[in-house]
């Protein structure tokens, strides 16, 4: 089937341009350096990964030249790349400030599972010697999303311990207020018998003598009015006390909300501190070492090219030259003789000389990508910062709108508790008086009565004192109460809830959120080790039909997910230890499992020649292979080959028997 690739002011092509490929076949795009292959091979790239999602994808798609200033030519501030194939037409259409026109709805596995290319992340690993390919399952998988979760759920889980350990600290200490409570009004009880017995005792006393009748029946009008008292007093102490538990609820959501709107407010200040410190400078300079490396690679680019097309010439010299002959003309000036064996050495020494540059992109390109994470780091950190801020503020003026409301109510109640203590106080002075009146009378009958021989000062005395100490139990009985109350309950969602109840809850919750943990960390693992298992068994059936077999075993670990290369007779090889064209060969079978794997769906797969730059029988096994999968799956291959052709053209492999 044809495929239709249409550009338009993308890299070095300014204007109108289209291409015509084949499913099912590995199309061949040769052409010399400078004339748009790889114009159109970043304008496919862009339109099948865009739009760049995370600031891995942004930073993989800088280094593969498709941020929108690599992506739109120079002279331009707009590029549109179309594809037409199979019926359906994607199409990306992007400003020179990053503004999407028009969205292809690309996938951004692409740019780590579709090219297979030197500036590719998996080549960078392989050929720097890095063996940790833990970003496949990350990448290829959901398992850091599930990470996020567990995170957030291990942080509420704490949370909730701790609170349980509150609560059963808070049931001691209720378990201890309540035998002093019971202590407390067995001993009031004690006492209030003790005093009406005395009462008794004292009213019972009979005489005819009318100035003692007097004195009976005005006493016993005092203690009329002190059980009057004493009734009217125990109905404001019920009504007081429910104001009370009403007004420590008001406290103590005033309290919360205080301690809730400083808390933002300080984490608003140290959200501007961190701002304030964040140094532009910083920036600028991660941004300039980013320039110079970026300038650095774009310079050993252009002269591993001339290497490159100088390196073309002599080996298409020397294929054409017959080589018993000592000398031969010159290939470059086609004028003068050259021998031989200097055109061999030549060929050599320019070999080395594109592994030696190539060797130092890598090093550029690593330094790239390392200035460029961290910039994306500092900028992420200070806009997720600016957001916080916002954030916060907008939740500040909330809470201090709540804080408001809760000062008015907190006012009221207070308000309210004031008045009945006042009316409270009111009474027990009554109460007072009335006592005091009443040790006066007995004290004056007992005087009469001692003119007349009857000493009843010792009862009166202890009178008294009980009086004394009743007042003294039901103030700590009062206290007792007030500290029970305050700490048998529990606030879950704005609802008070009894504190035994609560703890129920909690740890119904805790169990919830442990079962909840362990699964996801169940299913986390499952998802990474699935991912790699699924990843080593392409492998294996890759090397199988490729017919390398030099090596024994290439495969992630299931556990580290470190890359392991084990040789014929299960001799394990370091990969840092492998020849680099062993490295290239190893990244072909890795990039094709990764797209067969994670890619199986998008029906396009694009290689670099550069990237295939190791033993030729090798590179026409893989060739061979890619051909057939483009034929079975109906895949568009696409290989980039360099000509000395002057003109770009495509033509279509064919496999070798």
């Amino acid at each position: 089937m044809k495929v239709k690739l249409e550009l338009e002011n993308v890299g070095g092509l300014r204007g109108n341009h289209s291409f015509e490929f084949e499913t099912g076949r590995v199309n061949i795009l040769e052409a010399p350096n400078a004339v748009g292959k790889s114009s159109i091979i970043r304008g496919l790239a862009a339109v099948l990964s865009a739009p760049f999602i995370g600031s891995l994808a942004e930073s993989e798609a800088e280094i593969l030249g498709l941020s929108p200033e690599a992506l739109i030519n120079v002279y331009e501030d707009e590029a549109t790349v179309r594809l037409r194939m199979n019926g359906e037409i994607k199409e990306l259409r992007i400003r020179r400030d990053g503004r999407l026109l028009k969205n292809p709805h690309g996938d951004n596995k692409f740019l780590f599972a579709g090219l297979l290319a030197r500036e590719a992340k998996l080549m960078r690993n392989l050929l720097t010697g890095h063996d940790d390919f833990y970003w496949i399952v990350s990448i290829m998988s959901l398992a850091d999303e599930f990470k996020k979760v567990s995170d957030i759920i291990e942080r509420k889980l704490t949370e909730v311990s701790l609170k349980i350990e509150e609560l059963k600290r808070r049931i001691e200490d209720q378990k201890q207020l309540r035998e002093e409570l019971t202590t407390l009004e067995t001993e009031k009880r004690k006492l209030e018998k003790e005093y009406e017995s005395l009462q008794e005792e004292l009213s019972l006393i009979s005489t005819e003598d009318p100035i003692l009748m007097k004195f009976s029946k005005e006493i016993e009008q005092l203690r009329r009015r002190e059980k009057e008292i004493k009734k009217s007093i125990n109905g404001l102490m019920k009504t007081l006390e429910r104001e009370e538990k009403n007004l420590r609820e008001v406290q103590r959501e005033y309290k919360e909300q205080k301690n809730k709107y400083e808390k933002l407010k300080e984490e608003i200040r140290h959200a501007r501190w961190k701002l304030a410190s964040i140094s532009p400078d910083e920036i600028g300079e991660l941004e300039r070492v980013a320039h110079i490396s970026k300038t650095r690679i774009e310079t050993l680019r252009e002269e591993r090219t001339r290497y490159e097309v100088e390196l073309n010439l002599y080996t298409s010299a020397l294929q054409s030259m017959d080589e018993s002959l000592e000398k031969v003309t010159c290939p470059l000036c086609m004028s003068g003789v050259i021998p031989i064996r200097e055109i061999k050495e030549r060929i050599e020494k320019l070999r080395k000389k594109i592994s030696e540059v190539n060797l130092e992109i890598d090093k550029a390109m690593r330094t790239y990508d390392e200035s460029l994470w961290k910039r994306d780091q500092i900028i992420k950190e200070m806009e997720d910062l600016k957001n916080k801020i916002n954030s916060l503020e907008n939740e500040l003026k909330s809470e201090e709108s709540d804080l408001h409301r809760l000062e008015g109510d907190l006012n009221t109640c207070k308000r309210v508790v004031e008045n009945k203590e006042k009316e409270l106080k009111t009474k027990y002075d009554e109460l007072k008086l009335i006592q005091e009146k009443l040790v006066k009378k007995y004290k004056e009958k007992e005087d009469y009565e001692e003119k007349h021989g009857k000493k009843k000062e010792k009862l009166t005395d202890k009178l008294s004192e009980i009086l004394k100490r009743t007042g003294e139990v039901e103030h700590r009985v009062q206290e007792t109460k007030d500290k029970l109350s305050e700490i048998s309950y529990e606030y879950i969602i704005d609802t008070s809830i009894n504190i035994d109840h609560a703890i129920q809850i909690y740890e119904t919750f805790r169990n919830e959120l442990e079962a909840t943990l362990e699964d996801l960390r169940k299913i986390t693992d499952k998802e990474r080790r699935g991912v790699a298992r699924e990843f080593n068994r392409r492998i294996r059936e890759i090397l199988d039909k490729l017919g390398f077999k030099e090596f024994e075993e290439i495969s992630l670990n299931e556990d580290t997910y470190k890359l392991q290369v084990y040789r014929q007779g299960g001799k394990y090889q370091p990969i840092a230890s492998l020849s680099t064209s062993e490295r290239s060969a190893i990244v072909a079978v890795l990039q094709i499992a990764m797209k067969m794997t994670y890619l199986p769906e998008n029906p396009c797969f694009i290689i670099d020649a550069v990237a295939l730059d190791f033993d030729e029988n090798k590179v026409t096994r893989i060739l061979n292979y890619l051909s057939k999968l483009a034929k079975e799956r109906d895949w568009l291959i696409i290989l980039t080959k360099l000509s000395e052709k002057e003109s770009l053209a495509v033509h279509i492999y064919e496999p070798n028997a």
